[in-house]
């Protein structure tokens, strides 16, 4: 393999928490992103599986 076949990445959770006074419609907003990275996928070679990315609830 040569260095253009490896990719660096990371396996994780990642949390946001949006802090101070927001507008309402920029939340609504973030929260639409979020929702919608599941179905876009994020970063490179997303057609082959990478960049898989899906919103878990809050605990």
């Amino acid at each position: 393999t040569d260095s253009r076949s490896k990719f660096i990445g990371c396996v994780g959770e990642v949390s946001y928490r949006i802090m101070g006074d927001v507008n309402p419609v920029a939340i609504k907003q973030i929260n639409a992103l979020a929702d919608f990275a599941l179905y876009s996928g994020v970063g490179r070679k997303t057609p082959m599986g990478m960049g898989m990315t899906r919103r878990l609830p809050n605990f």
